[in-house]
């Protein structure tokens, strides 16, 4: 039944379903929890379909929440579900809608439920599958573009609507998706970034990486894989020290990759000036995010780039190398850089960061701005509405 509330309108019965989920660490996640968390404060009420971390099944009824049991594949890069999801199970939540996050088992479940019960279905279009494939399974370019795409087209021209986190991605996909689509990121609770830093000591988490307060800190943070591109991140932070000796990078997360990384920051003979951090809180990531001058991102594959919208939540300036994504975030040089894929001018751009505080200070404040533009409120009604939209 709906009931009558303010400012949505009506409370919804909401399912979620997603093939990726905790206790993996990722923009996917990370947007899930985001949203599901404004819906709830807002009064409606929704129910989870995710992965469980092992071959189990569990209920959480008091959390709305129902696990599957899932494998590790892809040499332990990927979880997949084995959804038993029975449509008797779904039918009594009489849910409004159903929106997928990943085109899995679970997704596919929920697509197949989804028509027989006549319920609209929502999908946010989060990762480039065609990408990570042409990087892990080596798919050459004509599966890209062809076999990819024919198979694409079966799942996502099911749905009602698509949603996509930029308007890069939502033209890519228009090439060979004609359902309507409209893009709404995933937004950022500023506060709640600024007051996760607050509760760290920015000095003990300095000399934890025996960090000293004169050094000039680039920071990046992503799933060290292939596909985010650090090795060019690291052959910028060489070119940036040829004129600035006391420029360190940190590279926070983890990944299949991080061996290879490293190798690679020795050969290159930057090791002192190059420090991994592995998998750090929140909290001590966005006290890092404020100890440093600037965050560099290098990745060709986002549908969005969500760390580069955190990043301008505690206000810290971006250099970004230009792609579909991230472009949207950094549109106009506001709060850093769009730089071509070439390590001169990415370090060019990094270094008028660490040098000029005018310049430091005016992108510091468009970062600021250009987060309280993708606060997560705002995004999450885009959303509600959408889902109003469906059901009248």
């Amino acid at each position: 039944m709906l009931v009558s509330i303010s400012p949505i309108g009506f409370a919804m019965n909401i399912g979620i379903f997603t093939d990726t989920f905790t206790p993996e660490i990722n923009g996917v996640v990370t947007s899930i929890q985001s949203f599901i968390a404004i819906f709830e404060k807002q009064g409606h009420e929704v129910f989870l379909f995710a992965p469980n971390a092992g071959f189990t099944t569990e209920q959480a009824p008091e959390r709305h929440t129902r696990r599957y049991p899932s494998v590790l594949v892809w040499g332990k890069q990927i979880r997949l579900s084995v959804p038993m999801i029975r449509t008797s199970v779904v039918e009594p939540l009489k849910l409004d809608v159903i929106h997928v996050q990943s085109p899995g088992p679970i997704g596919m479940a929920a697509v197949r439920i989804g028509k027989k019960l006549n319920i609209p279905l929502v999908y946010t279009y989060h990762t480039r599958v065609d990408k990570y494939a042409h990087f892990y399974l080596h798919w050459p370019e004509w599966t890209e573009n062809s076999t990819y795409r024919l198979l694409a087209k079966t799942f996502y021209n099911r749905f009602d609507v698509i949603v996509t986190p930029s308007l890069g991605i939502k033209n890519e996909l228009a090439k060979y998706i004609k359902k309507p689509m409209v893009v709404v990121p995933t937004g950022v609770n500023a506060w709640e970034c600024q007051q996760l830093a607050a509760s760290c000591s920015r000095t003990k988490i300095l000399q934890r990486y025996d960090l000293e307060t004169t050094d000039q800190l680039l920071i990046t943070a992503s799933r060290l894989g292939k596909e985010k591109n650090i090795t060019f991140i690291i052959d910028s932070l060489c070119e940036a020290l040829l004129t600035n000796p006391r420029v360190k990078l940190l590279i926070a997360g983890d990944g299949p990759d991080k061996d290879d990384l490293v190798e690679y920051v020795k050969q290159k003979k930057c090791g002192s000036n190059v420090i991994f951090l592995g998998f750090v809180s929140h909290a001590e990531l966005f006290a890092l995010y404020q100890a440093s001058k600037a965050f560099v991102f290098a990745s060709l594959t986002e549908t969005q780039g969500l760390v580069v919208l955190e990043a301008f939540a505690m206000g810290l300036p971006v250099v970004a190398v230009k792609a579909v994504g991230v472009e949207d975030m950094v549109s106009g040089d506001v709060g850093g850089y769009l730089v071509e894929q070439e390590a001169y001018f990415f370090a060019k751009k990094a270094s008028l960061l660490l040098q000029d505080q005018t310049v430091w200070n005016k992108k510091h404040e468009e970062a600021l701005h250009r987060a309280e533009e993708y606060s997560i409120e705002r995004m999450a009604g885009k959303i509600l509405g959408l889902y109003q939209s469906l059901l009248k």
